[in-house]
């Protein structure tokens, strides 16, 4: 009877641990099923990472990816990234990605890239392109472009848009100084990006040369000129601390002849403000016969160390966003210039900084983007120049 009893419980324990094996080794299974799920999803995801550029543009940037995949029926699906802009480029570790998405200028120049298929540029002009290919072979691809520009109030100032140089606007904006006893010239000098864009337009527009690094001397004679005006009353005596929400305000009041800003912060206005203001490229002096305007652009380009499996399909995506009908799409929904010389822009202003890029020289990122790989260093430089400035 003993031994029975043994026997029995011997088995029921046996039994048991059998059973608790194979719920174990369901377990590792479930969870190895959905590992795997989880790395065959992934694997069918491309990803796309974007680096410092405006959250608007970035939000239509996706919608518009979204639609290629939707359009295509592709299976597969776009991942977002967005690289912290704390970060430069060449540190980011972000690995993944097939497609980055980004402003042209030093962080964009630093990075590996892949080779893109010429066809890409066929309807993009000729001064975007030279920036992109370099000895026949091209490594980013341009899409949208802004522009640092003058805009006037046409409804008082109409004469204004008769300046044929940057010394007879100046004399203009200082006659209506001294006429009404209040400054002509507004600038958001409290953003450290547009008062770097501000320094280096104003020293292309001087000199005929845009400036290629960080140092006071590269920029002398737009901070002479600027305090100069600061002296006569032509700018504000604070200007370097106005920021966007005061410019806009004072156009609001019809307080400002003369605004300078890039086209993306203009598209920030209401049309009851912008509709009195109509916008110009930055008049240069007479002895500089070729422009190069200070327009940064919106490009793509594959990294080095972008899975090989995703390349055709991120060729083709980057072929579907340079499309005509997207960069119209793009451009009306951003309010930027299309890098396509033929798509359609929703109204003049695009239309003109697409034509001025076209009629310039390669198009200059800006100070801020030329000389700064990340947001610390365009601090630490427009902190400089505010203190001389104020000199």
């Amino acid at each position: 009877m003993i031994n029975s009893k043994g026997g029995k419980i011997m088995n029921i324990t046996s039994y048991l641990k059998r059973i608790f094996l194979i719920s174990v080794l369901a377990v590792v299974l479930i969870v190895f099923s959905f590992l795997v799920i989880i790395y065959v999803q992934n694997s069918r995801k491309i990803h796309i990472a974007f680096y410092n550029i405006p959250e608007s543009v970035q939000q239509t940037l996706e919608m518009q990816i979204d639609s290629y995949f939707i359009n295509n029926q592709n299976k597969r699906s776009p991942s977002y990234l967005t690289i912290n802009s704390n970060e430069s480029l060449a540190t980011s570790e972000i690995k993944k990605a097939s497609i980055i998405i980004c402003y042209t200028g030093k962080n964009l120049a630093n990075s590996q890239k892949q080779e893109l298929p010429l066809s890409l540029f066929s309807n993009i002009p000729r001064t975007l392109r030279s920036a992109s290919i370099k000895d026949g072979k091209a490594y980013f691809l341009p899409l949208l472009i802004d522009h640092f520009e003058l805009a006037v109030n046409t409804k008082k100032y109409s004469k204004m848009e008769e300046s044929t140089s940057l010394s007879d606007f100046l004399n203009k904006a200082e006659q209506i100084s001294k006429e009404t006893n209040k400054p002509s010239l507004y600038c958001a000098g409290a953003s450290d990006s547009q008062l770097l864009q501000f320094v280096g337009a104003l020293q292309e527009a001087i000199t005929g040369k845009v400036p290629l690094d960080s140092s006071l001397n590269s920029v002398s004679e737009a901070i002479s000129l600027l305090q100069e005006l600061r002296f006569k009353g032509v700018v504000p005596n604070e200007w370097v601390n106005l920021s966007n929400k005061d410019i806009a305000y004072f156009m609001q009041q019809e307080k400002i002849p003369f605004a300078l800003l890039p086209l993306s912060e203009h598209r920030n206005l209401s049309y009851n403000v912008s509709k009195n203001y109509k916008t110009f490229f930055i008049p240069a002096n007479n002895n500089v016969k070729i422009r190069t305007f200070t327009a940064p652009t919106i490009s793509a380009f594959i990294p080095t160390h972008a899975d090989k499996k995703n390349t055709v399909l991120a060729n083709a995506l980057l072929a579907y966003l340079i499309s005509r009908p997207e960069q119209a799409i793009l451009s009306t929904k951003t309010g930027l210039a299309p890098a396509d010389a033929t798509a359609n822009t929703p109204d003049i202003e695009a239309d003109n900084v697409r034509y001025w890029i076209a009629a310039s020289s390669s198009p200059y990122p800006g100070l801020d983007k030329t000389t700064c790989t990340n947001t610390e260093e365009r601090n630490i430089n427009a902190k400089l120049l505010r203190q001389h400035l104020n000199n």
